[in-house]
């Protein structure tokens, strides 16, 4: 990796760099728009699992969660490769994050309910550190791929909104899906077909991009990373945020209640 002076005039990114970014985000929230909207409403009214068991799994993976992605990039930070720190994650983890999300939508037969508490457990958790995986790395590539902070938060700017229409773009399919399958397989078939979609977009920031800057500073050890959490008010308020923010799908399910 080349070493590149930072000179705040020059601009770095090309045009492919920037539609692989946003296209990728696109994907990325395509995935993760699909599961926090649905997830909890499949569980209690197509799972059968339960409205209590699937609240406890919530809070337990959202807990897990924010106690990965200190780890995660702590991992992240001590890598070196040809491709970079960050691309990748990206690379391997697509295929995973694909097969993840679909299995979180499959109703597996025979199953009594303590079975499906436990498949409920294992692939939801599964899911969300795969998910890690892929979304730690992907949002330091914004920072590595320029040195130029003005032209980092100009693409990253324009990428949220791209970003933010895969997030809402689940809303008009699954009821395609549904409508067409009916309820247990509509959600199966939307689950593979988001996963394979979301996961093949959320690729090509390996393939369109490449990490020009990077830090030259020691990366911390994993205790040190806890160590700053104890002292460091802002990023205890981002593992809060971490930790409430499954919250903001709490108005699309009641939603779902309701109608």
């Amino acid at each position: 990796m080349a070493k590149i002076e930072n000179n705040i005039d020059k601009l770095y990114l090309t045009k492919t760099n920037k539609v692989s970014f946003a296209v990728s985000g696109f994907g990325q929230n395509l995935i993760i728009g699909f599961v926090n909207s649905y997830i909890l409403f499949f569980y209690t009214d197509v799972f059968l699992i339960g409205a209590a068991p699937a609240g406890i799994l919530m809070m337990v993976a959202r807990i897990w969660d924010a106690a990965n992605d200190p780890v995660m990039g702590t991992i992240v930070d001590k890598t070196r490769s040809k491709w970079g720190k960050m691309r990748p994650y990206i690379l391997f983890i697509s295929l995973p994050l694909a097969l993840s999300t679909a299995a979180l939508f499959i109703v597996p037969s025979g199953m009594g309910q303590t079975g499906k508490i436990v498949y409920a457990y294992i692939t939801y958790i599964l899911w969300g550190m795969i998910y890690t995986i892929c979304d730690v790395p992907f949002w330091g590539l914004a920072s590595a791929m320029t040195p130029n902070p003005k032209e980092r938060i100009a693409f990253i700017s324009t990428s949220r909104l791209v970003h933010s229409i895969g997030g809402v773009l689940p809303m008009l399919l699954v009821p395609v899906f549904i409508g067409a399958f009916g309820n247990k397989n509509g959600y199966t078939y939307a689950g593979i077909a988001i996963g394979i979609i979301g996961a093949a977009l959320f690729s090509l920031a390996f393939f369109g991009t490449e990490e020009r800057s990077q830090s030259k500073d020691k990366a911390p050890t994993l205790r040190e990373c806890f160590g700053f959490l104890k002292i460091n008010r802002p990023l205890q308020c981002v593992v809060g945020a971490n930790v409430l923010g499954f919250m903001r799908a709490i108005p699309i399910v009641a939603g779902m209640y309701i109608a």
